[in-house]
């Protein structure tokens, strides 16, 4: 009889089994027997088959409801800092409007105190301004 026809009669399962990280290929070997003698066999490890199943279908359902979690608290707390944050940045805008504000109405008192001080050369400069603008949309309007 060939070497391979012997080892597959002889090799009742090949499996692979997880240990520690690493592979572990089992074998387990056996002595031909009758048909009842492998259905006895059979029937007797599928209630552990099937609580097998059970554990792992339960360890999956555990690990599903603890990302589940997980994942609520992670999205509460970027709740959180998104709220911190755009705080921050309406208050830092509302510094910044005052801020221009402030520096608008300086310089509308500023100009009010040059015309008041010099009100001719305010007109001499208004009328200078006047001209600039009228050549450069007279310029315009030839083109």
């Amino acid at each position: 009889m060939p070497v391979a026809a012997l080892v597959q009669e002889n090799v009742s399962h090949l499996s692979l089994l997880g240990s520690e990280g690493g592979l572990v290929l089992a074998s387990f070997w056996h002595v031909p027997c009758s048909p009842e003698v492998m259905t006895n066999e059979i029937t007797e490890s599928f209630p552990q088959t099937r609580q097998d199943v059970s554990n792992l279908k339960n360890t999956a359902m555990d690990a599903a409801r603890d990302l589940s979690s997980t994942a609520s608290v992670h999205a509460k707390k970027a709740q959180g800092h998104l709220q911190d944050l755009a705080t921050h940045a309406q208050e830092e805008g509302a510094q910044r409007v005052d801020w221009a504000k402030g520096k608008a109405t300086d310089l509308v008192g500023d100009l009010r105190e040059y015309v008041a001080a010099r009100p001719l050369a305010s007109i001499a400069a208004c009328l200078a301004i006047g001209f600039v603008i009228g050549l450069s949309r007279r310029s315009s309007r030839t083109e």
